[in-house]
């Protein structure tokens, strides 16, 4: 689906142009345009997301928008966890077992049954 089709809808139209913020990254030709003409993006601003890099987008907060590059080094816990690359989260969850694959799969849910809960019994105190 692309910008085009989104806004196609009026719907949609609308939770986009109420949005206080968005985060933009790489676009297509054709997205880009029709977003520059919609979100007033400078020709300068459109270059950081024409064939960006990885990490480099806009942010638009309100009526500002800010060109971003974030680098972060691959072996950072941070890195780890924000990362969206499927092979790196396949990697750090270890999907070449038949378990971990299952895991994937599911999105790390399983279907476990819960544990029976176990009554206590009720000590009577001997009064002396």
């Amino acid at each position: 689906m692309t910008i085009k089709d989104l806004l196609a809808s009026r719907e949609i139209e609308n939770i986009f142009e109420n949005s206080d913020f968005l985060y933009m990254l790489n676009q297509a030709a054709g997205d880009r345009q029709i977003l520059a003409k919609q979100l007033n993006i400078s020709p300068y601003q459109l270059k950081y997301v024409t064939s960006s890099a990885e990490g480099e987008g806009l942010l638009f907060f309100g009526n500002i928008i800010i060109p971003f590059k974030d680098k972060f080094d691959p072996s950072l816990k941070l890195y780890q966890l924000m990362t969206t690359k499927p092979e790196e989260v396949d990697e750090q969850r270890g999907s070449n077992t038949p378990e971990s694959r299952e895991e994937n799969e599911t999105g790390g849910v399983s279907e476990r049954k819960p544990k029976p809960r176990r009554r206590r019994k009720k000590q009577r105190r001997q009064e002396s």
